[in-house]
């Protein structure tokens, strides 16, 4: 492995505390005669570190047809801060004592890649993010689509007879309609019943017509788009890769009193926000036997526990919690297809903002103290941290991926609103 920086740098700050002096015993003067202490610290800091793996013959052995899947590290690290300094007064039993001041303490940033040792310390630092289960899904949705099927038959079978029965009841509705709209008597009748009709049949009515909608004519309409797929497109190039994608964003918020340095027992309010950003690529690199695939794959019959699956009422319900029919999908790869190699890259960029607040100085002994003035600081650090790795392991349990949109919502209260209506 091989580790470059590509850029790096810092700026330096300062700050102004109070000296510490004491009052004379016969308090003539005002004030203590002493310059604040400047304090330097380094106000930002940057800085770029990528690791990556040497491959011997790269281009000739890829150009072969071998597929190389290496690993890959890369940070990006930035940081701006200022520190909480102050001005002190000291009282010794109620007597005017001394006055000072102190800041806090500081850091000039902490990276994770310094060398191409510190991917191990990268790693562990990922793995404390806990973004094992969201890069689980990008890596089943890949898997997922290492096929050639363009349609799942076996459901289709399975769900004919609810076709044929959606078919006869569209059609007798238009005609229906039909006579209605030819006749003047017709029309009358219509309009006396649907005058004794209760307001909340038609919110029955409308749900049932929305999921006839969404449930029953479009994956009708995309059935029959695939069955002409079918016979057009035949089998896939020789070698296709199959990818799956995911992001998602998550904001931790705490609030805790924290020492303002390791030798005073002064606190200070620190909130701090952390965003974590993280996009997730997985793909996985595959062969077709082109020669031994037949109908059987590109009908989906070798499919038959995805095609169970899709036969489970409200089984779609379940996939916008949990992504099984992927996990389902991604285990069931037939033999004529062969899986050369898979990876997954990720991203995450982490902000986290750090502001002080409130400085308490606690008595010691007889001493009690005021804050004459105070500069409260802030932390603000950026890492983006990317990382590839080849052939990870697909996961064995389904993963927590909620999907909702607006139209799932109207989904969730037509589905509602049919099971009250069948219960009473």
């Amino acid at each position: 492995m091989r580790f470059r920086t590509r850029g790096e740098g810092s700026d330096p700050g300062s700050a102004e505390r109070g000296a510490k002096c004491y009052l004379p015993p016969n308090l003539d003067l005002p004030q203590c005669p002493v310059d604040p202490i400047v304090v330097p610290f380094t106000a930002s800091r940057f800085s770029t570190g990528y690791v990556d793996v040497v491959t011997p013959d790269f281009k000739k052995r890829s150009a072969a047809g071998e597929v190389i899947i290496s690993p890959m590290w890369k940070e990006y690290y930035h940081m701006d801060q200022s520190i909480t300094s102050c001005f002190t007064s000291a009282m010794n039993n109620g007597v005017p004592s001394h006055r000072g001041g102190f800041t806090t303490g500081h850091t000039t940033g902490n990276q994770l890649l310094e060398s191409a040792d510190d991917t191990a310390v990268m790693d562990s630092y990922l793995a404390s993010l806990d973004v094992q289960s969201e890069r689980d899904v990008a890596i089943v949705k890949a898997w997922s689509k290492v096929d050639v099927s363009e349609m799942q038959a076996l459901a289709s079978a399975g769900e004919l007879p609810e076709t044929l029965e959606f078919l006869r009841d569209t059609f007798v509705g238009v005609i229906k309609v039909l006579k209605v709209f030819r006749s003047k008597k017709a029309k009358l009748d219509l309009l006396k019943k649907l005058k004794r009709i209760k307001p909340s049949k038609y919110a029955v009515g409308m749900s049932d017509l929305w999921m006839q909608l969404r449930y029953a004519l479009r994956p009708l309409v995309m059935e029959a788009e695939q069955c002409v797929a079918v016979f057009e497109n035949g089998t896939k190039p020789l070698r296709s890769t199959a990818r799956g994608y995911h992001s998602c964003t998550v904001t931790d918020i705490s609030n805790v009193v924290e020492p303002v340095s390791t030798s005073s027992t002064a606190t200070v309010d620190v909130r701090r926000e952390v965003v974590r950003s993280s996009q997730y690529r997985a793909g996985v690199i595959y062969d077709i036997n082109a020669k031994a695939l037949g109908w059987t794959e590109l009908l989906g019959l070798d499919q038959p526990i995805s095609s169970m699956y899709e036969l489970v009422t409200l089984s779609f319900v379940l996939d916008w919690v949990f992504n099984l029919g992927e996990l389902i999908s991604a285990y069931e790869v037939s033999s004529n297809l062969t899986p050369l190699g898979s990876w997954v890259k990720e991203s995450h960029i982490i902000v986290s903002t750090e502001t002080h607040s409130n400085l308490v100085i606690p008595p010691i002994g007889l001493f009690t103290y005021s804050v004459d003035s105070v500069s409260y600081g802030t932390l603000r650090e950026t890492r983006h941290l990317e990382r590839r790795l080849p052939n990870p392991e697909l996961a064995t349990f389904p993963a927590f991926r909620l999907k909702l949109d607006v139209l799932k919502l109207v989904d969730l209260a037509a589905i509602a609103r049919s099971i009250y209506s069948g219960i009473h």
